[in-house]
């Protein structure tokens, strides 16, 4: 005879309750340089929906992003700079007194090419 172990089931996640549009904001720094970074990619994409996105902007002269009538959800913001890893996380939106998201990017390691010539970012 073989004894069965029924297991309970896995919690389910909380639905987020509907509710008016919020605008989601943040500001986008360089993680060494707490500097802000302008002309960012912003994209909140819907998950489990390849490539359908929400909403799009790019940061501003201080680094500030708003992305205007989100519909409540969960989504994945996706954030992309020139000379910058890709940043990606989950982001919840529920509510419209949310406060602002503040993203730290982390520069790309550059590889200086073997060349006579040198560029600030690659010295001799």
């Amino acid at each position: 005879m073989v004894a069965c172990r029924h297991s309970a089931p896995a919690p389910e996640a909380e639905p987020i309750p509907p509710g008016p549009p919020v605008a989601v904001r943040g500001i986008v720094m360089d993680v060494r340089t707490n500097v802000v970074l302008r002309d960012a990619g912003v994209e909140l994409l819907i998950p489990g929906r390849r490539a359908q996105t929400a909403a799009v902007t790019a940061t501003d002269a201080r680094g500030e992003f708003v992305l205007d009538a989100v519909p409540p959800g969960k989504y994945r913001l996706r954030i992309n700079h020139v000379g910058f890893n890709e940043f990606q996380m989950s982001v919840d939106v529920i509510r419209p007194e949310q406060g602002p998201l503040t993203i730290h990017l982390r520069a790309l390691d550059v590889q200086c090419p073997s060349s006579r010539y040198h560029t600030p970012d690659c010295p001799l």
